[in-house]
Formats: C-alpha cells, sequence, structure tokens
C-alpha cells in the first residue's frame, strides 16, 4: 500500500496468494483437492436444487471440494465436515503468514453450521436446506430509516438528500439479502436525483430532443441544465409514496426472516400456461400428478383497457399469487421462459404462453 496503483498491486498479489494456497488440484493429499467441476443448472434432469448452479467435486469420496473465498481482506473457509473446515482454516492462515499477510487469530470464528455474519449476509444451514438473514441490528436499523421516511412523507415535509443518499446506500446493501426490495427502491433514488436537469413531475429523465443533443455534443449546456450541485433537501416523486408503503409491508416483521436460498427437494418440470385477451384472461399449472389447475375470468374496464403487454403480465403474477396463497408452490423454485421458435423461411413465431417451470425451492 503506499503506491497509486495500490489497490491493483493489492489485488493482484491476493489473486497470487490464493493460487498458492489452492495449489495443485489433482494432488489427492491437498486439502483443495478436486477432479471434476460439476454443472447443476434448472433444467437438467438431475438437477438437484440443494447443490450449487457450479460447483468443484471430490471423486475421492464423493464430496463438494474444500474451498475458500475471499471478501476484501476477509477470508471464510467451507468444508463438507468438521475437520475439513479446519484443515482449510489452518492452510489459508498459515501460508497467508508465510507469504507475510496479516491475520489475526483473535477474529478467527470456528467451524459452525451458524457462521455468523459475513459480506452482508448470514448464512444458515439446517440439515441439507441453506438459507440468508441478517442481523437483528441491520434489521433494525433499515426499519428505521424507512420510518424515518415515512414519516417526512406524512409531515409534507421535504428531505434532506444527504441523509437520504446515506439511507439509500444502506438499503442497497441490505437488498443483497433480500432481492424482493430492490424494485422499491426506484422511488428513492429518483428522489434523490430529483433536482437534476431533463426530468418530469414524477421524476422520470426526459429524452433531451435533437437540439440538445446537438448542444451536449459540441461541449455545451442549455442554461436552464447546468446543474448547480446536489441541493441540501429534495422533493419527493410521487413514486416514493407508494415504495415506502411497499417497504414497510416488507419490513414489518419484528425479526428478519430466513431466506430459503437452497432447499432439498426435487421435482420434475411441469409447464403452465396463459393467456390475456381484451375482455377475459386464463392460466392453467399443472404439479406432478396432481391435475391442473386452471383459472379465468373476465377483466373488469380499467384493467381491460390497458395494454397487452400489462394484461398478459397482470395475468400470470395474479396466477402465481393465487397458487402461492392455496400452498401449490410451497417449496418450489420458480422460473419463467418466453417460448420462441425457431428461425423458419416464413416467419418467427413468438406464442403468448409463457413457459412455467416448477422445480423445487419457492420460499
Amino acid at each position: 500500500m503506499g503506491f497509486k496503483p495500490s489497490p491493483y498491486n493489492t489485488g493482484q498479489a491476493m489473486l497470487m496468494a490464493e493460487e498458492q494456497i489452492r495449489g495443485d488440484p489433482l494432488d489427492c493429499d491437498n486439502i483443495f483437492h478436486f477432479d471434476l467441476v460439476v454443472f447443476n443448472r434448472p433444467g437438467m434432469l438431475d438437477y438437484t436444487p440443494s447443490k450449487p448452479w457450479v460447483f468443484k467435486f471430490r471423486s475421492v469420496d464423493n464430496h463438494i471440494a474444500v474451498d475458500f473465498f475471499v471478501y476484501v481482506d476477509d477470508v471464510r473457509t467451507t468444508g463438507f465436515s468438521l475437520e475439513s473446515c479446519w484443515q482449510c482454516t489452518r492452510k489459508v492462515a498459515s501460508m497467508y503468514n508465510y507469504l507475510g499477510i496479516q491475520d489475526a487469530p483473535r477474529k478467527r470464528r470456528g467451524p459452525s453450521l451458524e457462521a455468523g455474519p459475513w459480506a452482508g449476509s448470514i448464512v444458515i444451514t439446517r440439515g441439507a436446506t441453506v438459507y440468508v438473514t441478517v442481523t437483528v441490528a441491520c434489521w433494525q436499523k433499515a426499519k428505521g430509516q424507512i420510518q424515518w421516511i415515512h414519516d417526512h412523507i406524512i409531515e409534507g415535509k421535504m428531505l434532506c438528500h444527504k441523509t437520504l443518499e446515506s439511507y439509500h446506500g444502506f438499503l442497497v446493501y441490505v437488498s443483497r439479502t433480500y432481492p424482493s426490495l430492490v424494485p422499491y427502491l426506484k422511488g428513492i433514488h429518483l428522489t434523490l436525483d430529483s433536482w437534476q436537469g431533463n426530468r418530469d413531475q414524477d421524476g422520470w429523465q426526459i429524452q433531451p430532443s435533437p437540439a440538445e443533443l446537438a448542444l451536449l455534443d459540441h461541449h455545451l449546456a442549455m442554461p436552464s441544465e447546468v446543474p448547480t450541485g446536489a441541493p441540501s433537501h429534495v422533493t419527493l416523486v410521487p413514486l416514493l409514496v407508494s415504495d415506502i408503503h411497499a417497504l414497510m409491508t416488507l419490513l414489518s416483521p419484528a425479526l428478519p426472516p430466513l431466506r430459503r436460498a437452497r432447499p432439498t427437494t426435487t421435482a420434475v418440470a411441469y409447464h403452465g400456461f396463459g393467456d390475456a385477451s381484451g375482455l377475459g384472461f386464463g392460466t392453467t399449472l399443472q404439479l406432478g400428478t396432481d391435475g391442473a389447475h386452471y383459472r379465468h375470468g373476465q377483466w373488469y374496464t380499467e384493467q381491460s383497457e390497458q395494454s397487452s403487454n400489462d394484461r398478459e403480465l397482470n395475468n400470470l403474477i395474479l396466477a402465481i399469487e393465487e397458487s402461492v396463497g392455496n400452498g401449490l408452490l410451497v417449496g418450489g423454485e420458480l422460473f419463467f421462459f418466453r417460448i420462441i421458435q425457431p428461425l423458419s423461411p416464413v416467419s418467427i413465431v413468438v406464442p403468448l404462453a409463457v413457459a412455467l417451470c416448477l422445480t423445487s425451492s419457492y420460499a
């Protein structure tokens, strides 16, 4: 550290150290030994959702290979048993010390199926099922930040730009563990940028006109559009109200929930099809030998006047929500694929139906 390209030098040195620590993967006496890379992808006949999509495998004892991962300056080791974890940790620590890289034994944790927070998440293994969550302190902090924004909305106050920017960064950090939060961060993002030029009343950026683009090409700017830096306070955009309401609902549990990252069971893939015309809609879902589940109906006037894309998507969302509510998809993993037939001499056919592939890890 200390040189101008120090991040590059440091990263390069760590990668060299990793290569030396791992050693020869074909050496059976090496704790990091593996002789096969297994692809476990959704849609494969032998797909197992309780295992990673790609992993190193040891044929000598039929286990997933021991490995370690580096996040900035923190290392986490993994293994298929208590002993393998200790051997892996010892090899990493001793080699780092040998290479002159600092290691702090006081910070070391013993092997555990609930090893505590790391890189923003807590990974919990129960049986063969893997869950992720966050600390209670992190969860309460996120709830407090959303409550702060909600209180300002209710009171009709402007939002402090610096505070909102800090809260937005932390919520993005939490959304790495809970991806369902991501769609509802847009209102905060638009509010943060609402002071900039070329924005409509909802905060969305307006496409510059040809004349404005020509001025930008000559490194000029419209006098009224020259940004002067972020103000101390910003006015909320309309989308923020509904987004904060959704975030308060998602963050309503008193304790951080466990999000199932990997389930244990498998199932054969089946398909569901749906269609939505101008006035009506319908979907089918087949699960195992339980028969086909069919739903149909007519749109109310306001929905029937929406675009066909809106009706098609809404039809699928409603079908999934109803199936989850009826307990049909508990323990399943959903994948949606748009079916596109191969090129033909006549045309390309894109059916309206969207396939639903059900495996087994929907939570």
